[in-house]
């Protein structure tokens, strides 16, 4: 086989990352994924999150990770000043100020609880408007 088709044969196994679902949380817990990017407004993050520009087609987020649907109604904004406010609710203060610090130059962080892929496998990354921060187990 020439080195071209070798690389070419290669290149074939390079599919879309697999999607997983993982483990379930411990009982008492739930996964949090946390996205963090600049929206500057809570209307244009809203917007971003749960507005549908029509009946066939989903929200800007569902649409920028194809490789998860996501039910708005799992979706939380945290914007600006409300953000230690909103973390606060699910995360310890040390989670909270780590998470802060980490998104300090951004004005919005999204939350979407596990809940929002319907059970369904999913594969999440970075969009052009968000930096995917992971998924984090929490209390609730």
């Amino acid at each position: 086989m020439s080195w071209l088709l070798h690389l070419l044969d290669g290149l074939e196994d390079m599919d879309e990352p697999e999607l997983t679902m993982p483990a379930p949380p411990p009982a008492g817990h739930r996964r949090l994924h946390l996205f963090a990017g600049d929206f500057g407004s809570r209307e244009a993050a809203e917007a971003y999150c749960y507005d549908a520009p029509d009946a066939t087609h989903p929200e800007p987020l569902t649409r920028d990770l194809p490789g998860a649907y996501i039910d708005p109604d799992f979706v939380e904004i945290a914007f600006g000043t409300e953000k230690p406010i909103t973390l606060g609710q699910w995360f310890d203060v040390q989670d909270r100020d780590d998470i802060l610090a980490d998104t300090d130059s951004v004005d919005t962080i999204l939350i979407v609880d596990e809940h929002a892929f319907g059970g369904q496998r999913f594969y999440l990354n970075d969009t052009p408007v968000l930096r995917y921060l992971g998924g984090w187990i929490v209390r609730r």
